[in-house]
């Protein structure tokens, strides 16, 4: 089922507050397809690898409209935290699941764990092993990281997953 192009989703870093409107038309057909895929894996027990980014993996939850997925890298039995994002469909659901993801922060965000943005929303919280993965993505001369991109994928898979 396709999703109204027009629709968006507020992706809020909770480290920084930083607040975007993610469209669905800025995320390619194949992008999705592609994350879809690697979502199947997660919603079935599974800790797939990042499409493109072998040394990366997912694990992740659900509980009925939200997602919550954590990426890592390094062996599966001693992964390094990179980036938690967790996707809320609805807005009943929002106050919970905003508060899940600072609770369980090990991180500082600036975020305020009582006010949710509206639905839908992702949020990303950046893990101990992000600080180390920019530093090297900055020394080899990257202007920025793919994990926001990523996490834009997948919300918008998920969205799509649960039309």
């Amino acid at each position: 089922m396709t999703v109204n192009a027009h629709r968006y989703i507020h992706h809020v870093t909770l480290q920084t507050g930083h607040v975007a409107r993610q469209y669905r038309r800025d995320v390619s057909d194949e992008a999705i397809e592609a994350v879809s895929a690697l979502l199947d894996s997660v919603l079935t027990g599974g800790q797939p690898a990042v499409p493109g980014f072998p040394d990366f993996w997912v694990s992740g939850v659900h509980e009925g409209k939200v997602l919550m997925v954590t990426l890592w890298t390094g062996m599966r039995d001693e992964g390094i935290p990179i980036l938690t994002s967790v996707t809320c469909l609805k807005s009943r659901a929002s106050p919970a699941a905003w508060r899940v993801i600072h609770d369980s922060a090990t991180v500082p965000y600036v975020t305020d764990p009582t006010n949710p943005p509206p639905a839908p929303w992702t949020a990303d919280r950046l893990e101990t092993g992000y600080l180390p993965m920019a530093e090297a993505a900055v020394q080899r001369g990257e202007t920025s990281l793919w994990t926001g991109d990523f996490a834009r994928c997948l919300a918008w898979a998920w969205m799509e997953y649960c039309q």
